[in-house]
């Protein structure tokens, strides 16, 4: 599954655009937000914004694919499970981060490198969201 990593907060995601492969996914807010690509379907993965909500889902029966719409939606269950289970790790991986001090020392336990990273480019980001962590 071809995602940008943390460029979209998985807690906000609540509709799937779905549009056909090779067609270049609409514009949220006049910014490209994360697509994923599954098989031969990309999906548009839209927040919580209303203008978000007020795209339309393009209707299965548009794709010219030889794929069901059975099939169709055992992808997209697939996409949501993978979605919840983002949301599940992000939840254990909260747990394991906690401030130190006042400075912007953060102790971490089993996280790999790129996780540290997006923990600090976060602090930087939304302090206050660290603050319960003090």
């Amino acid at each position: 599954m071809g995602c940008h990593k943390g460029k979209i907060d998985v807690h906000k995601i609540k509709k799937i655009i779905i549009v056909p492969h090779r067609e270049r996914p609409p514009d949220i807010d006049g910014k490209r937000k994360v697509f994923v690509t599954i098989k031969r379907l990309r999906c548009t993965v839209a927040p919580s914004n209303a203008k978000a909500a007020q795209l339309p889902v393009i209707q299965p029966e548009l794709f010219n694919l030889n794929e069901s719409v059975r099939k169709l939606r055992q992808t997209l269950q697939t996409l949501w499970n993978k979605i919840a289970r983002l949301k599940k790790e992000e939840e254990v991986f909260r747990k394991t981060v906690f401030k130190v001090r006042r400075l912007r020392r953060v102790a971490f336990n089993n996280l790999s490198r790129h996780k540290i990273h997006k923990i600090i480019k976060s602090i930087h980001q939304n302090r206050p969201l660290f603050e319960k962590f003090q």
